[in-house]
C-alpha cells in the first residue's frame, strides 16, 4: 500500500517550500519575521501559512519539549496484529489516547502499529504493558517494546536543497527541572498548536500575558522547550514516510561517529534514534519515492557493511499523535 494512494497531493511552489522550511526550523517564528527571511510581504506570507494548513498539509505546529526535563523517559511499543479489521483500528486509536503517548503511527510491513510512550517509571510502563495485553492480546502476533537512549532530528534539507544545519537533540542527558500546573499547561497548549498568540495561552492559563511570556522564555532557557518544529502531511506534497531498524554486529565508535555524520549530511533523513532491543538504530527517511529510498538503503549497506548485521523497513501509513508531552488527564503532573 502506497501512503499517497488515497491522498489529494497538493500544488507547492519555491515560495510555499522557503516558508515550510522556515517553519520547520522555527515554527513560532512571526509572519514578519519569514516575510524578510522569504523576501516576501507579510500578509502574503500569513495567506500561505493558513492556505498550508487548510489544504492539509502542515498538519501541526509543535513545541519540542525534552522528555529527561521532566523526568520522564520515551519508550516505543510495536505490535504486529492479526485479523486486523477497521472497527479494531478504531479500538486502537481509542487505547491509545488513555496512554501517555508522544507520537504513534499505523504501518505497513512487520508490524502494524507503534506506540511511543513518555512514562515516570518502569510500574507506569507495565501498566501500559498489561492493558495492551488485556485489549489485545488474543490479536497480538508480536509485541516489542524499547528503550530510546538518543534521538537526533535534523531539520528538512531537502524542502530548499539546503546544506547541513545544528543538529537537536530530543532526548538529552540533563537533570528534571521544576515545573508547577502552570507551566504544563502552558507546554500542553504549545504542544498541539505552537503558534497559538501568547494573549490567548494567558487567558487560557488564566495568567498574565507578562507573566506567560516570562514563563515561556524560562522554560525555553531550560531546556525544557527547546525548539518548535512543524508536522507534515507527507502524502499531500507527494513523500513517503519510512522507517529503517539495523541491527548491528559492531558498536565501533568512529564507525557509528561516521554513520551518524551520514545521516546528518543525508537531505532525506529527518531523524535517527537509538533504542536498546532487536535493532540498536532506527534512521526515518521522508523520501520522494520507494525507489529512491532503496537507492538510499543501498547506499547505506555498501557504506557501513563492517558494522551492520540486518535492516528492516516499514512504511508509515498514518500517525494519530505527535505531542512531545502526555496530554492525558491522569497526567497532571511530573
Amino acid at each position: 500500500m502506497n501512503i499517497n494512494d488515497n491522498i489529494k497531493m497538493e500544488k507547492i511552489d519555491h515560495l510555499d517550500r522557503k516558508i515550510l522550511s522556515n517553519l520547520d526550523q522555527n515554527s513560532r517564528q512571526s509572519a514578519s519575521s519569514i516575510a524578510k527571511k522569504c523576501r516576501a510581504h507579510k500578509n502574503v506570507v500569513n495567506f500561505r501559512i493558513n492556505r498550508l494548513v487548510e489544504n492539509g498539509i502542515i498538519r501541526q505546529f509543535v513545541a519540542m519539549i525534552s522528555p529527561s526535563a521532566l523526568g520522564l523517559t520515551p519508550y516505543k511499543i510495536y505490535l504486529q496484529l492479526q485479523n486486523l479489521t477497521s472497527k479494531k483500528e478504531e479500538h486502537i486509536q481509542q487505547l491509545i489516547k488513555s496512554f501517555p503517548v508522544y507520537w504513534a503511527a499505523h504501518t505497513s510491513g512487520q508490524w502494524d502499529f507503534i506506540i511511543g510512550v513518555l512514562v515516570k517509571d518502569s510500574q507506569e510502563l507495565s501498566t501500559i504493558n498489561k492493558t495492551i495485553l488485556n485489549e489485545l492480546g488474543e490479536d497480538i502476533i508480536k509485541k516489542s517494546v524499547f528503550l530510546l537512549t538518543e534521538a537526533p532530528h535534523y531539520y528538512r534539507k531537502y524542502l530548499l536543497n539546503q546544506k547541513d544545519f545544528a543538529v537537536k537533540y530530543w532526548i538529552k542527558n540533563q537533570p528534571k527541572q521544576k515545573v508547577d500546573e502552570y507551566d504544563i499547561k502552558i507546554m500542553k497548549i504549545l504542544a498541539t498548536n505552537c503558534r497559538t498568540n501568547v494573549v490567548n495561552i494567558a487567558k487560557n492559563v488564566n495568567l498574565s500575558v507578562k507573566t506567560c511570556m516570562t514563563r515561556i522564555k524560562k522554560l525555553e532557557k531550560n531546556g525544557v522547550i527547546y525548539d518548535y518544529r512543524i508536522s507534515l502531511n507527507l502524502g499531500k506534497i507527494g513523500y513517503m514516510y519510512f522507517k529503517c531498524f539495523i541491527a548491528l554486529k559492531k558498536a565501533e565508535k568512529n564507525r557509528l561517529k561516521e554513520f551518524f555524520a551520514y545521516c546528518q549530511s543525508n537531505p532525506n533523513i529527518i531523524h535517527l534514534i537509538e533504542c536498546v532491543g532487536e535493532w540498536e538504530l532506527e534512521p526515518e527517511f521522508e523520501i520522494e519515492s520507494f525507489e529512491k529510498f532503496q537507492d538510499n538503503l543501498s547506499e547505506i549497506r555498501n557504506k557501513f557493511s563492517d558494522i551492520i548485521k540486518s535492516v528492516e523497513t516499514i512504511n508509515i501509513l498514518k500517525e494519530y499523535s505527535y505531542i512531545c508531552i502526555p496530554l492525558t488527564e491522569s497526567r497532571n503532573s511530573y
